[in-house]
C-alpha cells in the first residue's frame, strides 16, 4: 500500500523573514519564537511525504507555492514493497509553520498537514486502536515484576509476575515514546510509531550502577561521565515545567559538549512517585521541553536524545542529564 498523500494549506501568513535567520542546525533559527525553521522548498514529493511520515511532530518550514493546496502522494514502483505494514486507515495532522515562495512576495506562513483521506476530498484524523504486548527480563533472563510501563502520559501499567504486560491503546494517530523504569533498574525506553500496528516489544532492563558518583552543591547534581564528562542536573519548582534562564543556560552548556564529542547521546531522566498522575504528567511535560530546546535551539540530532521518566523515591522536582 503507498503511502496516504499530504495536503498542504495556508491559514494566514506570519511576519517573520525566512532570509534574515541565521543559519542553526539543519535549518535556521527563528528569533521570535526561538524554533528552527526547515527549508522545504527543494524538496520532491517523495521527501515531503517521507520526512512527515517519520517526523510527525510539530515543525517550522519553508514551502514552495508549488507545495500548497493540492495532493502530494508518491507514485509507487513495486506494489508489494509495502505489503509488510499494517493497513492505516487513519489520517495524521499536525499544525506547522513555513515561509512559501511567491514570485513576488515572501514570507512565513501557518498551514496545516494532512494526509487525506483516499475517499474523501476532505481532510480528517480518524484515530486507530492498537494493542502492544511484551516481557521485561533482566541481564540474566529472569522476568521482572512490577515494571512500570508508560505510554507517554496516556497509559501506564506494570509487568506481572512473569514480567508480561499489555496497553490497550485507542485514538492513537501519532508516535509516541514507550518508557519503562524499575527499582534499582536502568530505565529504558521504545518508540511506537501507527504503522507498526499491533507489536510487542520485549525488554531487557541491566541493574544500575551504585558505584555512580553523584555530587550536590546548592541547586546542582553531578552525574560522572565518560565521554562528555560530567553533567549539570536541572531543579524546577515544585509543579513548575517551564524552562528558566538558567535551566536553559545549562542545556546551552551541555549542548556546546555533545557538539565537541559528535559519538557522545544524552539520557534526559525525570522523575515520579508511585501512582502520581500529577508527578506522571510533569515529568513528562519536563522531558518534552527540555529536549525541544535542545533540538530546536541548540541543533542536537533528536536521535542523540533519549528521555526516560524513573520511578522511585527521587526528587520528583528533579531532572538528571547522564551522557553516555
Amino acid at each position: 500500500m503507498k503511502p496516504l498523500p499530504l495536503h498542504i494549506q495556508i491559514p494566514k501568513p506570519c511576519n517573520e523573514n525566512f532570509a534574515d535567520m541565521p543559519m542553526e542546525g539543519e535549518g535556521k533559527l527563528c528569533g521570535k519564537c526561538e524554533t528552527i525553521v526547515y527549508d522545504f522548498s527543494q524538496m520532491t514529493d517523495a521527501e515531503l511525504i517521507r520526512f512527515f511520515q517519520t517526523k510527525p511532530e510539530t515543525h517550522c518550514g519553508r514551502f514552495h507555492d508549488s507545495q500548497l493546496n493540492r495532493k502530494i502522494e508518491t507514485v509507487t514502483i513495486r506494489k508489494n514493497f509495502l505489503q509488510k505494514f499494517v493497513k492505516i486507515a487513519a489520517s495524521v495532522i499536525a499544525i506547522l509553520t513555513l515561509r512559501s515562495l511567491p514570485a513576488k512576495a515572501q514570507g512565513v506562513m501557518k498551514f496545516n498537514i494532512t494526509q487525506a483521506s483516499k475517499n474523501k476530498n476532505t481532510t480528517a484524523i480518524v484515530p486507530q486502536d492498537f494493542f502492544i504486548n511484551g516481557t521485561v527480563k533482566d541481564r540474566d533472563n529472569n522476568p521482572l515484576q512490577n515494571v512500570k510501563v508508560n505510554f507517554g502520559d496516556l497509559q501506564t501499567t506494570t509487568t506481572n509476575e512473569n514480567g508480561t504486560y499489555r496497553l490497550e491503546l485507542k485514538g492513537i494517530n501519532a508516535s509516541h515514546n514507550i518508557y519503562f523504569s524499575c527499582i534499582n533498574y536502568v530505565s529504558t525506553v521504545r518508540t511506537f510509531n501507527p504503522v507498526m500496528g499491533n507489536t510487542d516489544f520485549n525488554v531487557e532492563l541491566g541493574r544500575r550502577d551504585t558505584n555512580a558518583i553523584v555530587y550536590s552543591s546548592g541547586i546542582m547534581v553531578i552525574n560522572s561521565d565518560l565521554s562528555i564528562g560530567k553533567l549539570p542536573a536541572l531543579n524546577f519548582k515544585p509543579k513548575d515545567v517551564s524552562l528558566t534562564i538558567e535551566i536553559k543556560e545549562i542545556l546551552s552548556y551541555v549542548a556546546t559538549k555533545m557538539k565537541g564529542a559528535r559519538d557522545a547521546n544524552i539520557e534526559v531522566r525525570a522523575f515520579t512517585k508511585m501512582h502520581s498522575k500529577q508527578d506522571d504528567k510533569n515529568g513528562y511535560k519536563r522531558l518534552e521541553l527540555i529536549k525541544l530546546y535542545l533540538i530546536e535551539r541548540e541543533g542536537i540530532s533528536s536521535d542523540r536524545i533519549a528521555t526516560v521518566l524513573e520511578m522511585g523515591e527521587s526528587d520528583v522536582n528533579r531532572v538528571d542529564l547522564l551522557g553516555n
